[in-house]
């Protein structure tokens, strides 16, 4: 008897009013669980692949999750997927949550930033860039558009190079 041309149909859920049909689930190396959606619109682009922490969180809220909200596993064992082991939360706070009391050298921190800027497609500014920038008289707005940065992590990083006394000196320039 030859395969079906079509994978087999393991269940059906509902997130959003939509129905989707799993067709496949496995573990990845990482320890997580997938679950084969073809169907989903946050699924893999090539196999349909969707993490089931994310779908059992989206099926709770009836929505489909934002890009930036993660989905914490509260014991932190990747494949327990429980409803009652599972808290939304964003980006930001899930790092804090983690990193939170741990002492890093200030080596390891740079690395961390700069995986987290690839990461997160923030350009690195040198210190010479940020002083040529706020010695060229521009309004604020036109510096962060130039360096293409929010207002936020411009203080950031005139906080991270130790431009402060520079930053005293553009605090009153307008916006």
């Amino acid at each position: 008897m030859p395969a079906p041309k079509e994978k087999q149909t393991f269940y059906s859920i509902i997130i959003a009013g939509e129905v989707h049909n799993i067709t496949g689930r496995k573990r990845t190396p990482a320890g997580y669980v997938t679950l084969c959606i073809k169907s989903h619109p946050n699924g893999d682009k090539v196999h349909g692949y969707v993490f089931e922490h994310r779908v059992v969180m989206e099926m709770k809220l009836g929505r489909y999750l934002r890009e930036d909200e993660i989905v914490h596993h509260k014991n932190e064992i990747k494949h327990d997927n429980r409803l009652g082991n599972l808290e939304l939360m964003d980006h930001t706070d899930h790092t804090v949550m983690h990193h939170i009391g741990m002492k890093r050298t200030s080596g390891t921190k740079e690395k961390i930033s700069l995986k987290s800027q690839e990461r997160w497609n923030t350009p690195v500014i040198t210190k010479e860039e940020m002083v040529s920038m706020i010695d060229s008289g521009l309004p604020l707005k036109d510096i962060f558009k130039k360096l293409n940065i929010s207002q936020w992590t411009f203080y950031k990083r005139v906080k991270e190079l130790g431009l402060e006394n520079y930053y005293q000196g553009i605090k009153g320039r307008k916006k």
